[in-house]
């Protein structure tokens, strides 16, 4: 992985399980970042972050059961323009999901799992796989920086894969500014000690971003 000016909360690959994500102290790093940064406010259930834009909330639901909702602020991106994005996590009552809000505009999305940059850092990538537990998307999404605007998503869940076959995300990494590698992982049923791989390249061609098989 690439270094940058950032605070990371896993050091995994750009497509993390959400097993790994289990043992983080969400609200530790979080206290570490809020610390750091003077623009980030926390109020019990409320965190803020005050963009150049005005200020981005998120409010907590602290029901048991459905709508229960729970945000932690867990990464931040420098980038080299000066700007900084912030990346927040959100627990509801089924499953996680990440947000991550541009220092500068204000813009939020949401994606799939952690971002990471392109070497110039004209875009993010984002994606996740979960073939076991099936609570989480599987799902790769790449969006320009400068915008948020998305240039290519994949939801592999979405149709479902025929028969009993089950595909995701399963190794993502920037080979330059305009290709990501993807190795897709697939299995039948529930033969997850029988995994088989499928190494693709998504690319950007004559303006298109477009997944191409490398073998």
């Amino acid at each position: 992985m690439r270094e940058l000016a950032l605070t990371v909360l896993l050091v995994t690959s750009i497509s993390p399980s959400w097993a790994s994500a289990q043992d983080v102290d969400e609200p530790a790093v979080e206290a570490a970042l809020l610390k750091k940064f003077k623009n980030i406010k926390r109020k019990p259930g409320l965190l803020t972050i005050i963009t150049h834009k005005g200020p981005v909330t998120f409010k907590d639901n602290p029901v048991d059961g459905e709508g229960a909702e729970n945000s932690f602020l867990v990464r931040s991106y420098a980038l080299k323009s000066g700007r900084i994005d912030y990346l927040v996590i959100t627990h509801g009552y089924e499953g996680a999901g990440y947000t991550l809000v541009n220092g500068a505009t204000g813009n939020r999305i949401d994606l799939p799992g952690e971002p990471e940059l392109s070497p110039s850092e004209r875009y993010y990538v984002s994606s996740l796989i979960d073939l076991e537990s099936g609570e989480y998307p599987n799902d790769i999404k790449i969006f320009r920086s400068s915008d948020f605007g998305v240039v290519f998503e994949k939801n592999y869940d979405d149709p479902p894969q025929p028969g009993e076959i089950h595909m995701g995300p399963d190794q993502v990494r920037w080979l330059s500014d305009t290709s990501v590698n993807v190795v897709e992982k697939s299995i039948i049923g529930v033969k997850y000690d029988k995994p088989s791989f499928h190494p693709t390249i998504v690319k950007l061609v004559n303006g298109e971003w477009i997944q191409k098989d490398t073998k």
